[in-house]
């Protein structure tokens, strides 16, 4: 049986995801899951009128 403090933290990791808006600007916001992604996305949106998410997708880590 796992400890649920060990669950949390494994659960809370987020990634990076790319956000492509109607209008054409693209931002970054992290989440846990692409389903989360979406929903920051859509509420994000809505409450800063930044309109309709085109896509969400994962953002790939480029070193430089």
């Amino acid at each position: 049986m796992s400890h649920p403090l060990c669950y949390t933290i494994r659960t809370m990791i987020e990634k990076t995801y790319e956000v492509n808006w109607a209008y054409g600007l693209t931002t970054f916001i992290n989440a846990n899951s692409d389903a989360h992604a979406w929903r920051l996305a859509r509420s994000m949106g809505k409450a800063n009128g930044l309109g309709k998410v085109q896509w969400v997708v994962l953002a790939e880590k480029v070193n430089g």
